[in-house]
């Protein structure tokens, strides 16, 4: 029977591999058999000298593991990674709290151990947002796909993830843009995204990718499923990651993120929803950024422009940050 994976773990398959295929990986998507995977990589932690990398997607949930990870510790150096604070303070265990995105490896359950044997887990949670990080893992409503591997290429591909996700952490929180782009077709939406991400790589902002190129009064782009937005999936809690965007059929946009990602610069996506200054307003509602990036062709509407309300007074009174309007050579002017 053929093996169908989460976008997102495909991708992370795919970017270990590279020409050579994986070897020791096999799938599991029960809880029950992830709980054993990780009970034994925690014992096998005892015997190298070695780090775990622990991944509770919660703070609370290390709380309630507080007794293992106490004697744990007392042998292995331990980055752990989740949501939140928690209460327990524990030698030897560096906590890392990291910002909620369902897709993200750091918001997986997760354990990764370095050493002469190295050796990984991980589990992607695929619940319904309705009961995604809710009560136990093995909880009927809770869903997984996972691996668990000894290939050291994928089990240093999963340590650099990993460490990106710890430095930004140690970063101080910097500012965000709202950068204007589209699907890939006009060359004008080239120079914005050239712009903005280069602009943020200088600024150490993070960017958000608004795709205009979704925008319409008759549909919406998330289908309906886990991204949809019934389940409020446009927040920043569920941001779209490269590997969901290229499963909705999205993988111009999925390019465009790893293109900022290769650029240094950490950065999201978010479909635009309604059209003009409506969609404007409800992106720079969700996402409060600190400036927004947008093509100087707006200051000088075509009539189907004027119709759409596509015109710089109608989307800059959506706009409360400062504009940044990019023409096609990149040069900046400031609203």
């Amino acid at each position: 029977m053929e093996q169908t994976l989460d976008p997102d773990i495909a991708a992370l398959l795919e970017a270990a591999a590279g020409e050579e295929p994986l070897r020791g990986t096999f799938f599991v998507n029960d809880a029950r058999e992830m709980l054993v995977a990780t009970r034994e990589i925690e014992r096998a932690a005892h015997e190298f000298d070695s780090t775990l990398y622990v991944g509770f997607q919660d703070a609370a949930r290390l709380d309630d593991e507080a007794h293992v990870y106490e004697a744990l510790t007392k042998d292995v150096d331990v980055i752990a990674y989740g949501v939140g604070r928690p209460s327990a303070e524990i030698d030897r265990l560096e906590w890392i709290s990291v910002p909620r995105d369902r897709h993200a490896l750091h918001n997986q359950w997760f354990l990764v151990l370095t050493g002469e044997e190295p050796l990984a887990f991980v589990g992607y949670e695929t619940s319904p947002p309705s009961s995604f990080r809710k009560g136990p893992s093995h909880n009927a409503d809770r869903t997984w796909d996972g691996f668990t591997t000894g290939d050291p290429r994928l089990v240093d591909h999963l340590i650099q993830r990993l460490e990106h996700a710890r430095t930004l952490a140690k970063q101080p929180a910097g500012p965000k843009y709202l950068v204007a782009t589209d699907d890939g077709t006009d060359p004008r939406y080239a120079a914005v995204r050239d712009a903005g991400i280069a602009a943020a790589r200088d600024d150490g902002a993070t960017v958000v990718l608004y795709d205009r190129s979704t925008e319409s009064y008759l549909t919406n782009p998330y289908p309906s499923g886990p991204w949809s937005d019934e389940d409020d999936a446009l927040s920043p809690s569920w941001e779209l990651s490269p590997g969901r965007l290229d499963a909705i059929g999205r993988g111009y946009l999925a390019t465009q993120l790893r293109a900022a990602t290769d650029a240094g610069v950490q950065a999201t996506a978010h479909l635009a929803v309604d059209t003009g200054a409506t969609a404007m307003r409800d992106a720079v509602a969700r996402y409060t950024p600190d400036a927004v990036y947008l093509p100087a062709h707006i200051a000088d509407p075509s009539l189907l422009d004027r119709v759409r309300g596509n015109t710089l007074k109608s989307l800059t009174s959506a706009i409360d940050s400062p504009v940044r309007l990019v023409d096609r050579s990149g040069h900046i002017e400031q609203l």
